[in-house]
């Protein structure tokens, strides 16, 4: 919402651009911490045996929100002129974002922990420094982490951020066109999330991300050759073929990251792991791809990219232990823990 409330650079001059690079890494650091903090949460309250199916559905309902913000950003762009929407319309999907925070701390206010770390809190294991700890005792789990984020990070933002703009540049598809070619394979790849993930229930993550890393390896290169055909019909199936992949990547991911550690360092270490990834990897990505097209002349550069990254992925997959049918409530040291299977971290 402050950003939609930011003076102009004419108005405060050099400080206008300084504060809306503040307040946007304001909100990335927001949105790193939450969505750990989110599939911890929900990961512990799911019943046993369906942790992959609800962390696979947050997920979803993740990428219906990323859909939501294109949306409102295509709606305010056909109402108003250009001239207008570069005026002042382009602060109105910012201002939408007050509203919605009073009711995020609605809904805050109204939460209670998971039952499990209220009774790690009760017998005061919580402990202090959790992220040094998880630095310390839990790094290879941390790496780990941090290379399958790195996988998930980027086809996430090479969906999410990128592909538009691949489309609309390279492609030459109006920005219309583009945005609803990425809506509709976004929707569909969200509605396969959950059962991805309940799949994920019965086999484990490992083979999911086999599955994922072997697709991305396949289907990359073959997705954007075909979104670069030209047309709605191709850009809808070669952003399916980049994303059918992704989303066995990512029921995975989004579950491993906090099934990995034990109760007591959860948060910390799987955000550090996590964040780290996307961070290195996601938000890079529209970059790097962009850079390629550029450097290369090649159209497909991106998904060769997707390629090579899959495949160093591969390999930590082997690495990584399998979680699935592990308790969520486990001591600092890994051994299982007496009581309930489900936990809350530090």
């Amino acid at each position: 919402m402050l950003i939609g409330l930011l003076p102009t650079y004419a108005q405060i001059g050099l400080l206008a651009p300084i504060l809306f690079a503040v307040l946007r890494l304001v909100q990335g650091f927001s949105v790193g911490g939450e969505f750990t903090g989110a599939t911890s949460f929900i990961t512990e309250y799911a019943p046993e045996g369906r942790r992959g199916f609800f962390a696979a559905t947050l997920e979803a309902t993740s990428v219906l929100t990323f859909l939501l913000g294109g949306l409102t950003v295509l709606g305010a762009t056909a109402i108003l002129s250009d001239v207008a929407y570069g005026s002042w319309g382009w602060r109105i999907p910012f201002l939408i974002g007050g509203p919605l925070a009073l009711v995020g701390l609605y809904i805050r206010l109204k939460m209670h922990e998971t039952p499990t770390f209220e009774e790690l809190e009760s017998e005061e294991q919580i402990g202090d420094m959790p992220a040094l700890k998880a630095v310390r005792n839990h790094f290879r789990n941390i790496a780990l982490v941090f290379a399958i984020a790195s996988l998930y990070g980027l086809g996430t933002y090479t969906l999410a951020a990128y592909f538009v703009t691949f489309l609309v540049e390279t492609v030459g598809l109006d920005e219309t066109t583009a945005i609803l070619a990425n809506f509709s394979a976004a929707c569909m790849l969200a509605l396969l999330l959950p059962f991805v993930g309940m799949l994920g229930d019965r086999i484990g993550r490992k083979p999911l991300l086999f599955i994922g890393c072997a697709g991305f390896i396949i289907l990359s290169v073959p997705g954007f050759v075909t979104a670069g055909a030209g047309g709605l019909g191709a850009a809808i199936l070669g952003q399916l073929l980049v994303g059918l992949p992704w989303i066995f990547v990512s029921a995975a991911v989004v579950v491993t990251h906090v099934e990995i550690f034990p109760t007591r360092v959860r948060y910390s270490g799987a955000s550090i792991g996590y964040n780290v990834g996307i961070m290195a990897f996601g938000g890079t990505a529209p970059l790097v791809a962009t850079a390629l097209v550029a450097q290369t002349g090649s159209n497909i550069a991106p998904g060769v990219y997707l390629v090579a990254v899959a495949v160093v992925v591969s390999f930590a997959a082997f690495a990584l232990p399998e979680t699935y049918r592990l308790p969520l409530l486990r001591e600092a040291e890994g051994r299982p823990a007496p009581g309930p299977t489900a936990g809350r971290t530090s």
